[in-house]
Parts: structure tokens; sequence; C-alpha cells
């Protein structure tokens, strides 16, 4: 099997109003989200990798659980990558 080797930096990740506990539950659901969709629907293109910055913007929803909100945001980046 021919394995090839994607990464993808998040150097800035602005998290407001979120509780420091909060926000690692945050960035570790969203690394693990991200994982699996590139695992799943494969690498962005290369187009991605050109892009540069990629900026993404989501609101939480009442009640919603740090782990969830991870989950959108890595779905709303690997979204803006594969555009």
């Amino acid at each position: 099997m021919n394995m090839r080797r994607t990464e993808i930096e998040i150097g800035h990740l602005v998290l407001e109003g979120v509780r420091p506990a909060d926000a690692r539950v945050i960035g570790e659901a969203l690394e693990q989200e991200l994982t699996r969709l590139v695992r799943e629907r494969g690498a962005p293109g290369a187009r991605a990798a050109a892009a540069g910055d990629v900026p993404v913007s989501i609101d939480a929803q009442a009640g919603e659980a740090p782990a969830a909100l991870g989950v959108r945001l890595a779905d709303a980046i690997y979204g803006r990558l594969g555009r």
C-alpha cells in the first residue's frame, strides 16, 4: 500500500468566548475530524496547498458541546480547502 503523508497546518485559530479547557477539547476534536476526513475523502488538491490563508468562521450553537464545535469547524475547514 502506498501511503502519502498529508499535513494541514492551522497557524492561527481564534476561539472567542471559549474557556481554556473547552478550547483544548475543540482542538482535539478538530484534529481528529480533519484526520478522519482526509483518510475517508482524500487530501485536498494542489489548489488547496497553494491557497495560503483559508479563513473560516462559524458560530457556536446554543448548548453545543465543545467536541461538536470542533467537528463542525473541521468540516468547515475541509470544505474550504476543497474549493
